[in-house]
């Protein structure tokens, strides 16, 4: 029997089935074989040079203090503010204890 080319089909199949194996063979063994893809693993460095990562490094550190200084708290000037109206609160309470208790500045009335 024979194909549309005028080829045997016994070869057809021998050629699909060594192909197959082929590239079961290479699935297997991913990344072993670089050369054939472009560069080598040798030629091709991922890492940046020490100066540059340092630097990249150095920020990344920064970036981080910055977010933990802020975490939790959107509006500082808020926070101060209200840090401010508490010590002035108590500051004034301090001083009426001071000059002495004459009882209560509001007075109830039932009628």
């Amino acid at each position: 029997m024979r194909s549309k080319q005028g080829k045997p089909i016994q070869r057809e199949a021998l050629l699909t089935k060594t192909l197959l194996h082929t590239q079961r063979k290479n699935n297997n063994n991913m990344g072993v074989c670089l050369s054939c893809c472009g560069n080598s693993a040798e030629e091709t460095n991922l890492m940046p040079p020490p100066e540059e990562r340092r630097k990249q490094q150095l920020e990344a550190a920064e970036r981080r203090r910055l977010e933990n200084e802020s975490r939790g708290v959107k509006n500082l000037d808020k926070v101060r503010r209200q840090q401010q109206r508490a010590t002035e609160m108590e500051r004034r309470e301090d001083e009426a204890a001071r000059q002495g208790d004459n009882g209560p500045t509001l007075r109830w009335q039932a009628s």
